[in-house]
This record gives C-alpha cells, structure tokens and sequence, in this order.
C-alpha cells in the first residue's frame, strides 16, 4: 500500500518503459516513456509535483497521473476523481524496471505484469494544523513563491 505515490519506472539499460492503460474500464492512450507517477492528493507535492504535476488540495480526493519523459505530446498530467479506477498492464519493461512505492522498492516490473490503483489507495484521511493554511504549509515545505535562490531578498541586483 502506497499513501502518497506510486512509480512505474523503467529501469538500466533505460530504455523506455510501455505501458498501456484503463480508466474505469476505457483504453487511455498507450505510455510511452521514462516512467509513469500515480499521486494522491498527499502525494502531489513530492515527486508528482517535481515532475511538472499538478498540486492538489488536500481536501480534494483525486488520482493523479504524471508522465515521466513521455514520448508523446499526448501523455500530460491528468487529475482523475477518487473513484475512478485505474489500471497499467506492462508491455515492455527493462530488466531493471521497477514498481516503487512512497520512495520504497516495491519489486521489479516485467512485460504483462498489472498494476491496479484500487480504493485503499485514497481512503487515508491526514491531519492538518488548524492554524497553518494549505498555502503557508508550501511556502514553508516548497518554497512556494519564495525569490530565486540565486539572489538574497534585499540583494542589489
């Protein structure tokens, strides 16, 4: 059980991973790449987020779906609802390609493998400080909306 993300990752020699997926039982265009994030709301501002995802509101259930260095100009991030049901059957996998779960090797991912998000995935409810909004929680975390690290607040320019 993954609670932030999950990652199909391909793996040495890297080469692109193939991936072919479902939402809710429907065909979504075939991934191609060098790995595929799937994030909770939790999980949106880790890796997710490193890798051009979306935020997402920890109020608001949703799946996320973020490509890695996708070959193709269709695969972009793509917010899902919490019910939706999504699925990854592998196509091509390195040898080293590999399921990672919240940072942890999960085991090692081979052509016709499955990989099913299923309801546990987005039922986990978090703490927040009642005094410290969403937004205060990223700029003190993330940064968010600080200056460019290559120049001090005040600095001449």
């Amino acid at each position: 059980c993954a609670v932030n993300d999950l990652v199909l990752a391909a793996g040495q020699p890297f080469r692109a991973i193939e991936l072919e997926g479902e939402v809710d039982g429907g065909g979504i265009p075939r991934f191609l790449g060098d790995g595929l994030i799937v994030a909770t709301s939790a999980g949106s501002t880790a890796h997710a987020a490193s890798a051009g995802g979306p935020i997402v509101a920890p109020g608001l259930e949703a799946t996320i779906l973020v490509p890695l260095a996708a070959h193709s100009l269709a695969w972009r991030p793509l917010v899902l609802p919490a019910e939706a049901s999504v699925a990854f059957t592998v196509h091509h996998a390195n040898e080293g390609s590999s399921l990672v779960e919240d940072g942890q090797l999960a085991g090692q991912l081979e052509a016709g493998d499955r990989v099913e998000v299923g309801p546990h995935f987005r039922t986990l409810r978090f703490l927040r400080h009642p005094e410290r909004p969403f937004g205060a929680t990223l700029a003190a975390k993330l940064g968010w909306a600080a200056p460019p690290s290559w120049r001090r607040p005040g600095a001449d320019a």
